[in-house]
């Protein structure tokens, strides 16, 4: 028998950061083996969006119900360096919550 997983879905997103409104309305359904990427222009409201499905941000109004096995990647726009950590250190520390992400989907190995 077929899965048919739940797909991840933003529904009516609205985000206002005082009289500025970032999301409108946004709403996006991500199927399973989707691979998605935002592109817009500055202040368009793409961080904002994928702070929502990270689940660092909630919406003002709106909905985001995702799926157990969505990753989200997303590199903050502000964010602090460890000065006494090399470049590669740094960039690992920013990953770490994907890379633990991926550590428990990895294929038991296989005897033979």
């Amino acid at each position: 028998m077929a899965e048919n997983p739940t797909p991840a879905i933003a529904s009516d997103l609205i985000v206002r950061f005082g009289p500025h409104v970032v999301l409108d309305q946004a709403s996006l359904t991500i199927l399973t083996g989707e691979r998605v990427g935002l592109v817009g222009p500055n202040g368009s409201g793409k961080s904002t969006f994928l702070e929502i499905a990270a689940g660092m941000m909630l919406p003002d109004s709106g909905e985001f119900n995702s799926r157990r096995d969505l990753v989200v990647g997303y590199m903050p726009q502000l964010f602090a360096l460890e000065e006494t950590a090399t470049v590669h250190d740094n960039i690992l520390a920013g990953a770490q919550r994907v890379l633990d992400r991926l550590a428990e989907y990895r294929p038991a190995p296989t005897e033979g």
